[in-house]
């Protein structure tokens, strides 16, 4: 290791360039070299005295970096001053301070860093973006999250200022924003969601065309369970503007009910949440067949003849889909409609479904004969050992959540505890 030293010292910036000094040779973007001193340099980077000392190179290439960043960082190092630095090159300067370990200068980076976030206020979009970008570069490519810390305290101050620099910050190239850019803002909005949930309803609103990846990432993450106990009104905009989507999918469609059983809170109704599911009414799971069949027995043949039933799962979730959400309508399973229904598993050849699935599926008090009934035919369950989604036989667990098979959706609430059948199935 190099001599024990302390820096920061002043070893005096006159002597960089110094023909007499100068044995180690920095190699700058355009053109010429600065000639500094390696044990200088040592005494502040370890790795430089490793690269220097033990491996005995006589230059450094440092290319890569600003031309200004790396004569502010040599000029630190032989002043013990971290001068000369501004937003314009901090980032290269403290990528230099990290990838040459020298320690003291990646403290006053930090430092400095922080007196620039302190200085936000959030009325100068510019600068706002400056801290805002630093923390996401620092988490992303430094892996330091301690940046990305400082610049959410100071904005959990500012709510209102926030809130405009982001509708800024996504709604300029939104369809183009990148997923770390997404993940920062959900960071640093952190629970109190309120604003950003106004703010892509207003998106939607305006672009009614359909939802892009973007969108879609950011609903399906966002904490909307908080919004909701402060503003459901912010909630109810937003399911509105979903229903008048003029072109969607079955991405779409898992998204919104993801999206509604989060806004669930213990006070709302099943009928207040198949309300908001209706609110899609342009929506579908499987292709039109199961919303506009008029009857059950016509939802039945539709289903042994559809080339979109492909496994158990698609089938029982199809049934609930029209009994629960499309028709609202208590069907009887006397023993005509059983047989039938046992009479279609067994022409598609499907597979026995979970339990616990049909536990799930099937929960609320007016499904309690339909559950009895599945349950009494071998054919229809199984346990988790025996209970194959997919042809190619890979077995799947399956708990109370949203399930996607293939391109389908089911969706389940949360398993009761009240349940009949809670415990054996």
């Amino acid at each position: 290791m190099a001599p024990k030293v302390t820096v920061p010292t002043d070893f005096g910036k006159h002597l960089i360039n110094s023909p007499g000094h100068g044995n180690l040779a920095i190699q700058l973007q355009e053109g010429a070299d600065i000639k500094v001193n390696s044990a200088i340099l040592s005494f502040n980077s370890p790795v430089i005295y490793n690269l220097t000392t033990d491996l005995h190179q006589t230059y450094l290439e440092m290319q890569d970096f600003q031309r200004s960043a790396v004569e502010r960082f040599v000029e630190a190092m032989y002043s013990g001053e971290m001068e000369g630095v501004y937003s314009t090159n901090f980032r290269d300067f403290h990528k230099l301070s990290l990838v040459f370990d020298v320690s003291w200068l990646v403290d006053r980076c930090d430092e400095y860093f922080k007196s620039q976030v302190d200085g936000v206020d959030g009325h100068d979009y510019e600068e706002t973006l400056f801290v805002v970008e630093e923390a996401r570069y620092s988490l992303n490519k430094l892996k330091k999250r301690n940046h990305l810390d400082y610049v959410a305290e100071r904005m959990g101050n500012m709510k209102t200022q926030r809130d405009v620099f982001f509708e800024r910050y996504l709604m300029t190239d939104f369809s183009n924003c990148s997923k770390d850019q997404l993940d920062l803002v959900l960071e640093l909005i952190g629970p109190d969601s309120d604003g950003l949930v106004a703010m892509l309803t207003k998106h939607i609103t305006a672009n009614t065309k359909s939802l892009d990846d973007n969108m879609r990432y950011l609903l399906s993450n966002i904490n909307v369970s908080l919004c909701e106990r402060n503003d459901s009104e912010i909630c109810d905009k937003l399911m509105e503007a979903l229903s008048g989507l003029e072109s969607t999918t079955n991405s779409d469609f898992k998204m919104s009910l993801n999206l509604i059983e989060r806004f669930r809170t213990p006070s709302k109704s099943l009928r207040h949440t198949k309300e908001r599911i209706k609110k899609l009414s342009n929506v579908s799971l499987l292709p039109d067949m199961v919303r506009e069949c008029s009857s059950f027995d016509q939802l039945l043949t539709v289903l042994s003849e559809s080339q979109e039933v492909t496994n158990s799962y698609i089938f029982y979730d199809a049934l609930w889909i029209w009994m629960y959400l499309v028709n609202d309508q208590l069907v009887k399973f006397d023993k005509n409609l059983t047989d039938r229904i046992l009479k279609i598993h067994d022409d598609l050849q499907l597979n026995p479904i979970l339990k616990s699935y049909i536990a799930g599926l099937y929960r609320h008090d007016s499904a309690r004969k339909v559950i009895a009934t599945f349950m009494s035919f071998d054919k229809i369950h199984a346990e988790p050992s025996s209970c194959f989604l997919f042809p190619s036989q890979e077995v799947f667990h399956f708990d109370s959540s949203f399930i996607l098979t293939e391109r389908k959706l089911s969706f389940q609430f949360p398993k009761p505890e009240s349940c009949s059948l809670a415990g054996k199935c």
